[in-house]
């Protein structure tokens, strides 16, 4: 019977943190983060520079550019109250940024330096607009 009692109980509370955290969220909404939303800038800058996918060493500076500049943004939104989703975006954006180091180290291919720029530039407008509407 104690058993029953601690499994229902266990249930309810964690109900009560999920609501609990629910109502804080509508509350207490993230703020606009300035620095947040000037790295998506420069992510957006530097991912608008196809001229680069011409050059094999440029593409790999390029790359590396944007992987470093993507790190940065998701360490930095990784512990922001409230900003799971922007934090999970990021996460998502670093991984991209890290195929495109690791195609552009073994085959500079200019075609695939496009895509993969426009799928950066697409992520990036994606989160500036979740970060600007704060």
């Amino acid at each position: 019977m104690k058993t029953l009692l601690s499994i229902i109980l266990a249930i309810s509370l964690s109900g009560c943190a999920t609501t609990f955290d629910k109502i804080d969220r509508y509350i207490n909404p993230p703020k606009f983060d300035s620095a947040e939303y000037a790295t998506l800038v420069d992510i957006r800058q530097l991912a608008e520079k196809k001229e680069m996918c011409v050059d094999p060493q440029n593409m790999i500076s390029l790359s590396l550019a944007l992987q470093n500049k993507i790190d940065w943004a998701a360490k930095y939104t990784e512990y922001i109250p409230r900003n799971e989703e922007a934090a999970k975006m990021f996460v998502l954006m670093k991984d991209e940024a890290d195929r495109f180091v690791e195609h552009a180290n073994k085959k500079a291919n200019p075609t695939y330096c496009k895509l993969k720029l426009e799928n950066i530039l697409e992520q990036a407008v994606v989160i500036q607009k979740a970060v600007g509407d704060k």
